[in-house]
């Protein structure tokens, strides 16, 4: 679908500001103890998620700025998440780094994509798909305060799998987007992270 520069203002941008919102909500609901609103925030966010995507591409409302804030509200409702979670189940400790290095690793590799192509590139489905994955376990962690070990354990490994392919997946796109005579330089780059 081509893509329309609307303004600022328009609805999936709105719905994609107030998942931004809701992650701090979720994060101090967790803290707090209030299980049952962090879950009821944890819904919402995923719903106005799959929201402003539909809106988007409905209301021919695709825009670079949803592009680049979309997965800004993802992470930001992702590390809150994490973080409020920690204290129940200490092996998420591992998927907040992970998160954080595959975050930091294709951020950068992104920015160098859009400095030689000019163009913000939306989500791949390998991204949906560790989207997906990454929700389903946030969500069993979030929605039993005592969940199995060996299902935490599980559900856990299954994200870190699916963040490294979507890692690996992302940086091979954005470092071919780099001209050839550039490449060693962020190849180089890349290699010492």
């Amino acid at each position: 679908m081509m893509e329309k520069e609307r303004g600022i203002l328009t609805l999936p941008n709105i719905l994609t500001l107030y998942r931004m919102l809701l992650a701090p909500i979720l994060y101090l609901a967790l803290i707090e103890g209030m299980h049952s609103l962090a879950i009821l925030v944890f819904l919402l966010s995923g719903a106005s998620d799959l929201a402003d995507g539909f809106l988007a591409r409905h209301l021919g409302e695709i825009s670079s700025l949803g592009k680049a804030l979309d997965p800004i509200a993802d992470k930001m409702t992702d590390f809150l998440l994490l973080l409020g979670l920690i204290s129940y189940y200490p092996i998420l400790k591992i998927l907040l780094i992970a998160l954080a290095v595959k975050e930091t690793a294709c951020g950068i590799a992104s920015l160098i994509a859009i400095h030689y192509t000019s163009r913000v590139e939306g989500a791949k489905i390998h991204g949906k798909i560790t989207g997906c994955v990454l929700f389903c376990t946030l969500f069993l962690h979030l929605l039993f305060t005592d969940l199995p070990k060996s299902l935490s354990v599980t559900t856990t490994v299954l994200s870190l799998l699916a963040l490294a392919v979507s890692c690996v997946l992302y940086l091979v796109r954005h470092i071919s987007a780099v001209p050839r005579s550039k490449r060693n330089i962020v190849e180089d780059f890349i290699r010492r992270m």
